[in-house]
C-alpha cells in the first residue's frame, strides 16, 4: 500500500494495491459517485441525543447529504444515492442525482446496491470509475476529489486520509499498558475510489468495504 500526499498539510492519499497493477486514466472515462446514506446514525444519536441520522441533519438550511451531493456533482457524470429512497428523495429534491435505491443492512450491501444500480444504466452511461462517499460528510473540497481521481493514473485505487493526531493508548485489563506510536497511522476518509472492474466483483464476492 503506497502513500501519496496531495498537499503539505493534512490531506493524503492511500493508494491501494500495487503500482504493477495500475492503469492509466483515458480521456473520456466516465466517473460516477455512490452516495451512501443507509446508516441509522446510532453513534451520532448516542452523542448528540438527536433521533435524526446525521446525513439528514440540517446544515446551513439544507440536509448534510445535499451538501455532499452538490459538492460531488461538478466532478462526476452522475451521483447514485443509496439509502431510504423516500427520505433521500425529499432531502435531494431538485438535485441532479439519479433516483435513489434502497440500501442494505451493511455498508458492503449498500455499496453493492449502488454498483448494481449503476450497472443497470444504459451501456453508454455506465461508469469506468466509481467514487464511494459517505452522505454524512458534507465538506468535499474540489482539489481532494480531483486528487483521488488523478491517483488512478498510477494506482488501481485511492482513498483520502488524514494523519492521526490524538494520543493513542493500549489497554490491558482496564489499565493503560502503553502508548501506541502514531507514525504511519492515518484516518481513512471519503470519497474512496477503487477501479470499477476490480471493485464490483470484490463486493459481490464478500469484500468488506469500510470507512476507517
Amino acid at each position: 500500500m503506497l502513500l501519496c500526499r496531495t498537499d503539505g498539510r493534512l490531506s493524503a492519499l492511500f493508494c491501494a494495491l500495487t503500482r504493477r497493477d495500475s492503469r492509466s486514466i483515458a480521456p473520456g472515462m466516465r466517473v460516477a459517485a455512490i452516495l451512501l446514506a443507509a446508516g441509522t446514525g446510532s453513534r451520532y444519536a448516542a452523542t448528540s441525543g438527536s433521533a435524526t441520522p446525521k446525513q439528514y441533519v440540517l446544515l446551513a438550511g439544507q440536509p448534510v447529504i445535499r451538501h455532499a451531493a452538490e459538492a460531488l456533482l461538478p466532478h462526476v457524470s452522475c451521483v447514485q444515492p443509496v439509502g431510504d429512497p423516500e427520505t433521500l428523495a425529499q432531502a435531494l429534491e431538485g438535485s441532479s442525482v439519479l433516483p435513489p435505491v434502497a440500501g442494505g443492512a451493511t455498508r458492503q450491501a449498500s455499496v453493492l446496491a449502488g454498483l448494481e444500480a449503476l450497472a443497470a444504466l444504459p451501456e453508454n452511461e455506465r461508469p469506468d470509475l466509481v467514487l464511494v462517499h459517505d452522505g454524512a460528510r458534507p465538506y468535499v473540497p474540489a482539489k481532494l476529489v480531483q486528487a483521488v481521481i488523478a491517483a488512478l493514473g498510477e494506482h488501481p485505487g485511492a482513498i483520502p486520509a488524514v494523519p492521526v493526531a490524538d494520543t493513542l493508548k493500549r489497554e490491558e485489563n482496564g489499565v493503560i499498558a502503553g502508548t501506541v506510536p502514531r507514525d504511519h497511522l492515518f484516518r481513512a476518509q471519503t470519497p474512496q475510489l477503487p477501479l470499477w472492474s476490480v471493485f464490483r466483483p470484490a463486493s459481490r464476492g464478500g469484500f468488506r468495504h469500510r470507512d476507517g
